[in-house]
C-alpha cells in the first residue's frame, strides 16, 4: 500500500511551499485546507512517469493560498471540491490525457503539457 497524506496541515500557518515525494499515492481530505500561506506545491515526477500520485481528495487544498500546481499524468481522481475557494489559483498544469480531466470541471484554467 502506498503513502497517503491523511492528516491536516492547516496548523502549519506559515507553510509557503511543499514538495510531495513521487512515492505519494494520495492527498487526503482537507490535508492542506486553510493553509493560507501555501502558494506552491511541487509533486516530484523526475522523468514524467515516476509519480505514483493517483488521488487528490475532497477539500485537499480548500481555501489555501495555492497559486499554481502541476499535476502528474498518474492522477486518476481529483475530487470536485479539492481546490474550492482557492482565490489565488490561476493555473493548473496537467500532464495527463483528456480522459483524466473530467474531474477537473471546477477549475477555470487547465493547461496540458
Amino acid at each position: 500500500m502506498g503513502k497517503h497524506i491523511s492528516i491536516n496541515y492547516s496548523w502549519f500557518v506559515n507553510l509557503e511551499s511543499i514538495v510531495l515525494p513521487s512515492s505519494l499515492v494520495g492527498v487526503g481530505k482537507g490535508a492542506f485546507a486553510r493553509c493560507k500561506e501555501l502558494e506552491e506545491v511541487v509533486i516530484e515526477d523526475k522523468n514524467e512517469s515516476s509519480s505514483c500520485l493517483k488521488v487528490i481528495d475532497k477539500g485537499a487544498f480548500f481555501d489555501s493560498g495555492l497559486e499554481k500546481i502541476e499535476l502528474p499524468k498518474s492522477i486518476k481522481c481529483i475530487d470536485r471540491v479539492a481546490f474550492n475557494n482557492c482565490a489565488n489559483l490561476v493555473s493548473v498544469i496537467f500532464k495527463g490525457t483528456d480522459d483524466n480531466t473530467s474531474s477537473l470541471e471546477g477549475i477555470d484554467k487547465i493547461y496540458r503539457k
